[in-house]
């Protein structure tokens, strides 16, 4: 789920899920990073259908 994501990387400054079950953490964004349209995150959260969690090649990302 989107909440264990966000307790697993609870030491990095970002977390974000991709493809609706893959958890990502980091201290800093990757320079090559770009904002694409939210509707480019369409897949739902594994374990939470009422959330999105990005989407192929997509990350839902989230800043502490």
């Amino acid at each position: 789920t989107l909440q264990s994501c966000a307790t697993f990387c609870s030491s990095y400054t970002f977390f974000g899920s991709e493809n609706g079950d893959e958890c990502f953490c980091g201290m800093a964004l990757n320079a090559s990073s770009t904002k694409v349209p939210e509707s480019n995150c369409e897949k739902k959260c594994a374990g939470n259908n009422g959330l999105i969690c990005g989407g192929p090649q997509r990350l839902s990302l989230y800043k502490k």
